[in-house]
């Protein structure tokens, strides 16, 4: 395909070197031809264009286009491939700037990560001190109570030993008293025994 669009190109080039060499003069019949050897080589040949058109696969957006350097002027003008090379910088930059995006939101996100493990392991120990810490409260009230509770049980039987005390000694001293006046009372009567068929005591008063 080089050979071919080559060949009429080359011999457009060196028919053009040849008539700009014998225009030394610049006359109007010089610069005729040189105008016209101008035309021709910008001009492009209908060859050219067929054997590119049967010859030539589509262009794929990620395929980069490399044109030859003789051939640049008659197919990409200078501004259009200003513009293109405009887009491809814009495209350029614009990749990078999504890459960099996304490496700094992949950043943070795993920043987020870790501050929100840390902040709920800060939380599961706040949770287990405030756990323990009711426990311990709730073991010291128990504590209180029980030694409440023991230090009234103790009261309330001391108490009860207390009245039970009192009353034996209230007992014993009305026992006493009965038997100090029963002592008395069997000193001052007579008792009398007899004989009897039935072998019974009987007591008898002297008067």
């Amino acid at each position: 395909m080089n050979k071919i669009l080559s060949s009429p190109f080359r011999q457009s080039t060196d028919k053009g070197k040849k008539i700009a060499t014998q225009v030394t003069g610049r006359t109007a019949k010089s610069e005729y031809y040189y105008c016209s050897s101008v035309d021709e080589l910008r001009v492009p040949s209908p060859f050219v264009n067929l054997t590119l058109t049967l010859s030539e696969p589509a262009l794929h957006v990620h395929e980069p286009v490399q044109p030859d350097l003789g051939m640049t002027g008659q197919f990409y003008p200078v501004q259009q491939l200003g513009t293109l090379i405009q887009y491809c910088k814009e495209l350029e930059e614009g990749r990078q700037n999504w890459v960099q995006h996304k490496k700094e939101a992949t950043w943070r996100l795993n920043r987020l990560e870790q501050q929100l493990e840390s902040e709920k392991a800060r939380k599961r120990r706040e949770k287990v001190e405030e756990i323990k810490a009711t426990m311990r409260c709730l073991h010291e009230e128990e504590m209180t109570f029980l030694g409440k509770m023991e230090r009234e049980y103790r009261e309330q039987l001391s108490a009860l030993q207390r009245d039970a005390e009192v009353k034996e000694t209230e007992i014993m001293e009305t026992w006493s008293s009965k038997q100090l006046k029963l002592a008395k009372l069997v000193g001052k009567i007579g008792f009398h025994s007899y004989g009897g068929g039935d072998g019974n005591i009987v007591c008898k008063d002297k008067h």
